[in-house]
């Protein structure tokens, strides 16, 4: 939590072909993040839940606003772990909208 960006858990610097790799890495990740929850979002709002649909927006939303502020403004890695809890509450309420859809399917004895 209190060691700079692009250090490991030694204290030394990570090399730059390592930083350059995460950071695609990392960014092809999120790109296929955006494409796949655009459509979720999309499908949702079609299935008319608004409601879900802007929740999921908003926290797109959020996430890619800290990523990129991250990346532009240097943060510190205080402000950086800010995206990681982001990431962390998109994936639990997806959890949870998976978790409801669950209950709303009706399961045939076997």
């Amino acid at each position: 939590v209190f060691r700079q960006l692009g250090e490991n858990g030694q204290g030394t610097n990570i090399s730059l072909a390592a930083l350059t790799s995460i950071h695609v890495a990392h960014r092809l990740g999120a790109t296929f993040a955006i494409l796949a929850l655009s459509y979720l979002i999309w499908r949702t709002w079609k299935k008319r839940h608004p409601h879900t649909a802007m929740v999921l927006f908003f926290l797109l939303l959020l996430q890619a606003a800290s990523g990129l502020s991250n990346v532009v403004l240097e943060w510190p890695m205080v402000a950086a772990l800010s995206h990681t809890l982001g990431a962390a509450t998109m994936a639990g309420y997806l959890m949870a909208l998976i978790y409801g859809s669950d209950k709303n399917i009706e399961h045939e004895p076997a």
